[in-house]
C-alpha cells in the first residue's frame, strides 16, 4: 500500500493526481541516510521532483537524527514545505543526536482565495531513556535532572538541555523562540 521510492514515476503521477484532486498535496517519505545532518543530493532531487509534480509539503523520515526544515523553490519555479528528516520520536537509541527529534507543526487555511499553508514550525523533542523509565518530552519542557539520568550520558558524556538546544540549533538553524 506504500510506494517505493524506486518507482518514481508511478510515486509521481499518484502525487499529480493528488493534486489534480486534493486543496493540498502532502507526501511522507522515508528517504535519507542515516546519522546524516543535512539531506543527501539524491534525497534533494527527489523531494524537488515531487514539489514539481505538485506536493506543497514533504515530511521526511529515516536518517534517526533530525535535519533541516524549511521551503525550498525548484528550478521550475515551484515551491514547497519540506522537513527534511525528523529524526526519532521515540527509539532505544542512545547517542545525544539520536534522541533529538522534531515534530512538523503545520497550520493550514483553507478559505475564498483557497487552500495554503498559513504557519509552520519544527518542534524539537528528547527521548528520555533510563532503564525502564522511557518518555519523549517537548526539548523546552525537559529537565536538566532528567537529562542526568539519561542513558545518552553513558555514550556521550555529560547531557544537558544546553547540548541539546545547541545541537537542534546547530542542525535546523532554527533556535529556542517556541
Amino acid at each position: 500500500m506504500v510506494n517505493l521510492l524506486g518507482q518514481s514515476d508511478k510515486f509521481l503521477n499518484d502525487v499529480r493526481t493528488a493534486e489534480n484532486e486534493a486543496d493540498l498535496t502532502v507526501c511522507f517519505l522515508h528517504i535519507g541516510e542515516e546519522y546524516r545532518y543535512q539531506p543527501t543530493a539524491f534525497q534533494q532531487a527527489y523531494v524537488q521532483s515531487l514539489i514539481d509534480a505538485g506536493a506543497d509539503l514533504i515530511i521526511c523520515s529515516h536518517p534517526h537524527v533530525v535535519e533541516p526544515a524549511g521551503y525550498i523553490t525548484t528550478a521550475m519555479g515551484n515551491s514547497g514545505l519540506v522537513f527534511w528528516s525528523c529524526g526519532n520520536l521515540i527509539s532505544a537509541q542512545s547517542k545525544i543526536p539520536r534522541i533529538l527529534g522534531g515534530l512538523a507543526d503545520v497550520t493550514i487555511i483553507k478559505d475564498d482565495s483557497g487552500t495554503r499553508i498559513d504557519t509552520w514550525n519544527f518542534i524539537p523533542t528528547v527521548t528520555h531513556f533510563s532503564g525502564m523509565d522511557v518518555r519523549v518530552f517537548l526539548l523546552k519542557d525537559y529537565p536538566d535532572v532528567l537529562a542526568s539520568r539519561n542513558h545518552a550520558n553513558f555514550n556521550d558524556g555529560p547531557l544537558t538541555t544546553e547540548k541539546l538546544w545547541n545541537l537542534w540549533t546547530a542542525i535546523t538553524g532554527l533556535g529556542k523562540e517556541l
